[in-house]
């Protein structure tokens, strides 16, 4: 028995292990400047570790881990990338960011509910969306043209509108005589300039959208 011991250890002391021995002991001395040697020392002397240890390796979920050993390999040389690193930071501080203005909680309650969750998918899938997304450059450059600061006037506009169905009695007005008796109010000779200013308006800039014919 102890002549084998000794075969093998004038085996190990062969010229062509001692670079081996070399490299070995110096991961080993970088190890314990780092303090894992007594992490893993304290580790192995613990019981309760050893035991949490052992059934994590011979656990279901290593097993998984094994089976698709091909898939995790794939996805660690994604993440080892320098771009993938620089935008997993990036999405975690957006994340981060959605955390701390409490935009989080909003979205994850949404997506737990059942009805919330399919009303916005409805949202997003439907024709309206899919037709404003085939034309969204059009849309927008149409927008662009148009004078925000007189939203509030558009806003009146259909303010007038709504008090008209809500608020106001309409009477029905038969013949040039009775639009001409309505025309006598201020209110609606008011109107009706506005009416014809933008009758005006629409047929001098749409000019080039429609066919006319002059009256001979």
């Amino acid at each position: 028995m102890e002549n084998n011991g000794e075969e093998a250890l004038m085996e190990l002391m062969k010229p062509e292990f001692s670079s081996t021995f070399v490299k070995t002991a110096a991961i080993l001395y970088k190890m314990d400047k780092l303090g894992f040697l007594d992490v893993i020392d304290g580790m192995l002397s613990d019981k309760q570790t050893i035991s949490a240890v052992m059934q994590f390796l011979t656990g279901d979920g290593m097993l998984k881990l094994l089976e698709n050993k091909d898939v995790l390999l794939k996805l660690l040389n994604t993440v080892a990338d320098e771009r993938s690193v620089n935008a997993l930071g990036n999405a975690l501080d957006l994340f981060s960011v959605m955390q701390h203005k409490g935009l989080i909680d909003p979205i994850m309650g949404i997506m737990n509910d059942d009805q919330s969750f399919t009303a916005l998918m409805s949202l997003l899938t439907n024709d309206l969306t899919m037709n404003i997304i085939a034309n969204f450059d059009t849309i927008t450059k149409s927008l662009g043209s148009i004078d925000m600061s007189m939203i509030p006037k558009y806003a009146d506009l259909i303010k007038g509108i709504e008090k008209t169905f809500t608020e106001q009695t309409v009477t029905p007005i038969g013949g040039l005589t009775g639009i001409y008796g309505a025309t006598e109010n201020p209110d609606a000779k008011k109107g009706m300039g506005i009416l014809f200013a933008i009758i005006r308006s629409i047929g001098k800039n749409c000019m080039s959208d429609f066919k006319t014919e002059e009256k001979k």
